[in-house]
């Protein structure tokens, strides 16, 4: 059994090795860092976010300990600088430039200096400030590694601002802004941040009044050119939310727009201002953060609160430490240590969440601390928020006033892998996000007036190496080096929703991907990290896809969404033509065919009369019928004399279901009233055609014999019109073609009951639709045979009942 395991084990350290090297450079090793250090004892929550250097490596503050890591998270160097602030910023040549506080011989007040430290962690030179005015204390970076210091002094309404050379040594701009307030109104905070032409400051003043107690913030941005310090413009702004709240004195004090004064201010790669912080204080309101994005004209672009339950109470020190952190993108990320005792803190909870840069929610996470593997041996805790990159950063917890060495607790985030004990698990609370409105009200009055005087002189400040000890803890390795999706491939929009899921390594931590199409494709859920939920919008032929994030491992499944079946229509029952076809077409978008012969194709040809039929399968196996009926076409037969004597005329009645008549050869004839009239002077051989439908062409031959028959004219003497149809008309017989033709009928009173020149009309025995008696009848007759002359002819005819 000893050597199965040890086999087994060979084999997976083996397999590790191999997936280390894998193209996908999916497999990850997470680990979080303690680091301790005699230094940290009694240090009160002096920590400020790390800095990104050039190299992307970081530089932790904390206290006077200044610490450097490269990307690989291994320490290149560990500094003690005893009077180093949190206020720092990276230089162009990957060097420091921070802030420093002393204290004067026979003064108690605390003043301040600037310090320049290289790129190994050591004093290159240190320079206090000797001014009449102690309120300097914001730092910012300039053009050109310039030093920005900015501050407000709130009693008497003034905002300093200072600009000098990288060096310390050249005050290139000293301006003093007195700023006309209301009764009760002083500046609260200040953060300042530049860019090559401007200077831009964030400035809260805040108003206090007693009848009805209430405290109200305003934002004041302030726009001032960098070079004369002349101010451009400024805007001052009332958030519309409102909190009541009892401080034990007052019962009820209305909080407007409440800001608190440390807040964190950045200028994004997108040229945006943006703008982060708390509601409020530890006191009060504490489960409420603020978003703020404007534009370079100081107009608001986006604006969001973030609030957690009510219930929810957050601890924190007064401290820049509890800012959040604004990445250069515009990410934003916050964090905050949740303490029901307020001293013991081993049940102490971190949540965090981050944003895009639209300010939408990314992450909303919950540490437990202990879990994590932190020794929470100390008096208080804090947390400080840190991205590395856009969306993937740390949180550095710290203890202070502790009763042993306090620590650095560096813990790993990331977007990009899913929930797990070292980053935290999906938080239990949900963050309502709220968008009050906001008023721009008129800005204050601001003047120009006399600035202190600054001066900079050299100051002795020492960098030693510090003896720190460094811990990992909370190891996790992620492999991702499986990755198949798994769904069907054809689709139908009668049934637009579809579930994907994907397998992958169990011990992979990454966060699941999906990549799809969003004009045709939606993702309405993601119920877990391997499943996702979608609806197609419309017909579609493309690949849904799917990777892990930050890994180039991926899978892809290329789909078919077929559009809602037609209505399937053969056409109506019609007639074929002979000699020709009809194509019968089922339409497209089926996904099978099977017509009545089996054939299994869109179309089947018709070239025989009969019934036709076809069934249809479509993509969502939805089964569809249609059939028709093939007539044959009519037989095309004409009824004609067939002979002719010379100069008659051959009368042929058309069907007047055809049309577009046509008759070789084509002189002597004519079409009257659906009559075709032939005038053949010998006998002619006619091939008379006619259109059944378009491009359906039925032919009839004829034959008409024309003879020279003998002419003559013959008067019957009686006839019987009783309807039998024997001898119902009285009419001349005639052998021969009329040139002229006259015939009347008179009865024994001399009036006129009949008259036509139509040789084929005769009297049927009526007068006025009146039945005539038996009786007898006097007829006249003019007529003339072709080439002869007219002649005259009388008679009488007797009517039979």
């Amino acid at each position: 059994m000893f050597i199965k395991r040890l086999i087994f084990s060979s084999l997976f350290i083996i397999l590790i090795n191999t997936l280390s090297f894998s193209q996908y450079k999916c497999i990850d090793s997470f680990e979080n860092t303690s680091i301790y250090s005699h230094a940290f004892k009694y240090l009160q929550s002096h920590i400020s976010a790390p800095l990104t250097d050039n190299d992307f490596s970081s530089i932790y503050c904390a206290g006077s300990i200044l610490i450097k890591k490269d990307i690989s998270n291994k320490i290149l160097w560990k500094k003690q600088i005893d009077k180093v602030a949190d206020e720092l910023f990276v230089t162009n040549a990957n060097s420091l430039l921070a802030t420093f506080y002393y204290q004067p011989s026979g003064l108690q007040s605390v003043q301040q200096g600037f310090s320049k430290i290289d790129a190994q962690g050591n004093v290159v030179w240190a320079k206090q400030i000797k001014s009449t005015d102690n309120n300097y204390g914001f730092i910012a970076k300039g053009n050109n590694d310039d030093i920005i210091f900015t501050s407000v002094n709130g009693v008497s309404s003034l905002v300093n601002l200072v600009v000098l050379d990288s060096n310390a040594s050249i005050v290139k701009l000293n301006k003093t802004f007195k700023l006309s307030l209301e009764d009760g109104e002083f500046l609260k905070g200040i953060r300042t941040v530049s860019e090559s032409k401007n200077i831009y400051s964030a400035i809260i003043i805040e108003k206090n009044t007693n009848s009805p107690k209430a405290i109200t913030d305003y934002l004041l941005l302030l726009k001032i050119d960098y070079t004369t310090g002349i101010l451009l413009s400024e805007v001052k702004y009332l958030f519309n939310d409102q909190l009541i709240y009892s401080d034990g004195v007052h019962e009820n004090i209305f909080a407007n727009g409440l800001l608190y004064e440390n807040f964190n201010f950045k200028i994004t790669e997108d040229n945006m201002l943006v703008i982060a912080g708390r509601k409020a204080t530890n006191s009060f309101d504490n489960n409420r953060f603020f978003v703020l994005k404007c534009n370079k004209d100081l107009s608001i672009s986006n604006y969001f609160i973030y609030k957690y339950p009510q219930s929810l109470s957050f601890f924190y020190s007064e401290d820049v430490a509890t800012l959040p952190y604004i990445s250069t993108g515009g990410n934003v990320l916050f964090s905050n240590i949740k303490d029901s005792s307020k001293i013991g803190i081993s049940t102490n909870n971190c949540y965090y969440f981050l944003t895009d840069t639209s300010l939408n929610l990314l992450l909303n996470r919950k540490q437990n601390i202990t879990e994590t593997g932190l020794n929470t041996d100390g008096f208080r805790l804090n947390v400080v928020p840190y991205l590395k990159n856009n969306d993937v950063g740390e949180l550095i917890y710290h203890t202070y006033y502790s009763q042993h060495d306090s620590v650095l607790h560096i813990v790993n985030i990331s977007k990009d892998i899913s929930e797990n004990t070292c980053m935290g698990n999906v938080s239990d609370v949900d963050i309502v996000i709220e968008k009050p409105a906001y008023i721009k009200l008129p800005p204050p009055e601001i003047f120009n007036i006399a600035s202190p005087t600054f001066i900079l002189t050299p100051y002795t400040l020492i960098s030693q190496g510090e003896i720190i000890e460094e811990r990992k803890f909370c190891k996790q390795a992620s492999i991702c080096d499986t990755l198949k999706l798994k769904g069907k491939s054809d689709y139908c929009l009668s049934s637009p929703f579809a579930t994907f899921t994907v397998y992958k390594n169990p011990a992979c931590l990454r966060k699941v991907k999906w990549i799809v199409d969003t004009t045709a494709i939606k993702i309405t859920s993601i119920p877990n990290d391997t499943t996702v939920n979608i609806k197609f919008l419309k017909p579609y032929h493309g690949y849904i896809s799917t990777t892990f994030e930050g890994c180039t491992l991926k899978d892809s499944i290329f789909i078919n969404v077929y559009p809602v079946a037609p209505w399937l229509f053969l056409g109506n029952d019609t007639t074929i033509c002979p000699g020709k076809s009809i194509l019968l077409n089922a339409g497209d978008g089926f996904k099978s065919y099977k017509w009545q012969d089996n054939s299994s194709f869109q179309t089947f040809s018709v070239t025989t009369p009969g019934d036709y039929f076809v069934e249809v399968t479509d993509s969502c196996d939805n089964i569809f019928r249609d059939s028709l009926i093939i007539y044959p076409a009519p037989v095309f037969q004409l009824v004609y004399p067939s002979t002719l004597c010379r100069y008659d005329t051959a009368s042929i009645t058309l069907n007047n279901t055809l049309k577009n008549y046509n008759w070789f050869p084509s002189n002597s004839a004519l079409i009257e009233n659906n009559i075709l009239k032939l005038f053949p002077l010998s006998s002619t051989v006619y091939n008379i055609s006619a259109e059944l439908f378009n491009g359906c062409i039925l032919s009839d031959t004829l034959l008409v014999k024309v003879e020279a028959c003998p002419e003559y004219i013959y008067f019957p003497t009686a006839f019987t019109p009783n309807g039998d149809g024997k001898n119902d008309y009285f009419k001349p017989i005639v052998s021969g073609s009329f040139k002229q033709y006259s015939f009347s009928i008179f009865n024994r009173f001399g009036q006129k009951i009949f008259s036509t020149q139509n040789i084929n009309e005769g009297w049927d025995g009526k007068l006025h639709g009146a039945y005539q008696d038996t009786d007898t009848y006097i007829w006249i007759c003019t007529f003339r045979f072709r080439n002869e002359e007219l002649k005259f002819r009388k008679g009488t005819v007797v009517l039979v009942r």
